[in-house]
């Protein structure tokens, strides 16, 4: 089958008809407008370029917040200076202590409201 001269609004979907009934199930038919090879390979090609482009200007940003998130933590640890000596337990004689409750702080008595219970018979 042969069609001539069609436009795109020509697209759709064609029945036969037959004996005043239509039948099968119909041919979808879609009509394209005329296109310029050349036309089409240069908007192809522009539109490759462009997301050549894209991609670069994607990599320039992430190498360049890469680049300053490094910097940043070398800053971060240029600031912070390991200690020379770790002088946690100088002066604190381990091996002399006695019971917590040997320390002179707590075994004193206090007066404190709080240190004295009272039962609910007491108020």
């Amino acid at each position: 089958m042969r069609l001539n001269n069609l436009q795109p609004d020509d697209s759709g979907v064609y029945f036969c008809k037959l004996n005043d009934t239509w039948w099968g199930p119909g041919s979808g038919l879609q009509v394209f407008r005329k296109v310029n090879a050349e036309q089409a390979e240069r908007r192809s090609r522009v539109k490759d370029a462009m997301i050549f482009i894209q991609a670069l200007l994607l990599a320039a940003v992430l190498i360049a917040s890469l680049v300053l998130h490094l910097k940043q933590t070398s800053k971060e640890d240029a600031i912070y200076e390991e200690p020379e000596d770790n002088h946690i337990y100088e002066g604190l004689g381990i091996e002399h202590c006695g019971l917590y409750e040997d320390i002179p702080a707590v075994c004193q008595n206090s007066d404190a409201t709080w240190d004295k219970t009272e039962s609910p018979c007491e108020e």
